[in-house]
């Protein structure tokens, strides 16, 4: 669920096209022709897990972390690919990206995703 609306929101941010379900890589072809890649994460406060990609297939990729209680976005982040390689550790079968790195890396998209969920509420 808090993937889907995460998509959702993205969807508002950047424009485009939502990928056909079961892409793995692919969440969202921005209007401008970027793939995009939509990792989502509902926690408690101070809790601190990871975003795990099972392909690094795309041209950014977007982490959101919400509030577990009020599902309020505590922060979102864009990162290009070569970002992810960077701070993500590689596993057997996948990236794992710890959302207190992501957290404090890439490019700050708190504000425009906060208002494309403010504007779903509208």
């Amino acid at each position: 669920m808090v993937g889907e609306l995460a998509e959702r929101l993205a969807l508002s941010v950047y424009g485009g096209d939502l990928s056909a379900p079961g892409l793995a890589a692919i969440d969202l072809v921005s209007a401008d022709g970027r793939t995009f890649q939509i990792k989502a994460r509902a926690l408690p406060r101070g809790e601190q897990r990871f975003f795990s990609f099972n392909s690094l297939e795309f041209d950014v990729a977007v982490c959101l972390r919400f509030d577990q209680e009020t599902y309020d976005i505590d922060w979102a982040r864009e990162y290009t690919r070569r970002e992810v390689e960077l701070l993500a550790s590689r596993q057997k079968t996948d990236w794992r990206l710890r959302t207190g790195a992501a957290s404090t890396s890439g490019r700050d998209m708190t504000l425009p995703f906060r208002a494309a969920m403010q504007a779903l509420d509208e």
